[in-house]
Parts: structure tokens; sequence; C-alpha cells
């Protein structure tokens, strides 16, 4: 019998230390979920996935790991590694209000986010890319808000998919990836602060189109 209770006591003790970072992880993902919904996407339904794609900056934590760790042959390919690591320290994103709901077509641009904002932002960042890895796993993005559609719902010729949040205090940043097409799709990223026990998205960076 002790046997027995210990081993639910040790069982409610790991799923009350689950549920907190689950929800961590899922908590900057909604803001992300709701805006994403707002944007106009013409008359093809997008479906999204569930489950969140790695996590913000892997790609670009992986290219600068390779650059770190190169060992350039000659003095002229030593200098670019030196610029590329320099840049990448104060890498600066192009960051932008979020628009209203309703705000128009797609092709219009937010209006660029105050500077000094834009700085602390980026500079954020900084310390996420250098880090030799982040933790986590894949996340459930919990509840689809319409028009999107949750999965792989039939009738649906585009896709969204997100990346777990890269935390930085009480920051997160997520990137998204929408295709609907070969040549047709883009990328965002987006910044989330913690307010309470809430989540609010704060800025968003254009990161590639197609």
């Amino acid at each position: 019998m002790a046997e027995h209770s210990s081993l639910v006591a040790g069982a409610m003790f790991l799923l009350a230390s689950i549920q907190p970072a689950a929800a961590v992880a899922q908590g900057p993902l909604q803001p992300v979920l709701a805006y994403e919904a707002t944007l106009p996407r013409g008359s093809s339904p997008t479906c999204v996935a569930l489950t969140t794609r790695g996590t913000a900056f892997d790609e670009a934590r992986q290219q600068l790991r390779s650059m770190r760790d190169s060992r350039p042959g000659n003095a002229s390919d030593e200098t670019r590694r030196r610029q590329y690591l320099a840049d990448h320290e104060h890498r600066v994103f192009e960051w932008r209000s979020p628009l209203p709901v309703g705000h128009g077509p797609d092709d219009v641009l937010p209006p660029p986010l105050d500077a000094a904002q834009a700085a602390q932002l980026s500079a954020a960042i900084w310390p996420l890319l250098a880090a030799e890895t982040v933790v986590g796993g894949p996340s459930e993005l919990g509840a689809i808000p319409a028009p999107l559609r949750p999965g792989l719902s039939p009738g649906c010729r585009a896709s969204l998919t997100l990346t777990a949040p890269a935390l930085a205090g009480d920051l997160a940043f997520v990137e998204t990836s929408y295709v609907c097409g070969g040549l047709c799709g883009n990328g965002w990223l987006y910044a989330v602060r913690r307010d309470g026990a809430e989540w609010r998205l704060i800025a968003i960076a254009f990161t590639w189109i197609s």
C-alpha cells in the first residue's frame, strides 16, 4: 500500500510539473493564432498543424553555430566569418506594430514599431541565437480560431505551421510559415509579451516570401 501511495504521489508531482510547462509553451501561441486568423487569405481555407515544429530561431541558430565552428583556410574567409558573426550579434529585425482586425488587403504592411522598442526586441534575440541548444519539444496549439481549420481538414489548399516559442524572460518569439502553393507563401516572426497571466502580441517582423 505504501509503495502504491508513493507511485501515485510521484505521478501527481510529475503531472503538476508538466502542466505549467505546457501552459507556458502554449500561452504565447494563442495570440499568434488569433492574429493569423484575422489575416485576409482569400477564399482558400487554411489548415493549421496541431503541434509546433521546431523552436523559433532553430535554423538561424544552426547556421550561426556552423559558422562559429568553421575553420577558414585563408585570411579572406576568416574575415567573412568574423563579419558574419558580428552582423548576427547586432542583427536588427524590421519590427512592425500589429494591424487592427479587418485591416484590409494582404499586401498592406503594418506600420514600423517605435525605434527604441524595436531595438530592445532585437537585442533580446541575440542570446537565443547564441545559445547552443534550446530545451523544448513539440507543443499542442490548443483551440484553432476560425476561419483557420485544424489539422488536415477537408478542402484546405493552404497550410500554416508555428514553431514552439523561444522564451526570453517575459518575452516569447514564435515563427510562422504559411504555404499556399509551390511558389506561394510567407513567414513572420512574432514577439509576444507576458502581462500577468496573459500573453499579448506586441510586434511582428517579416522574414520570408515565396
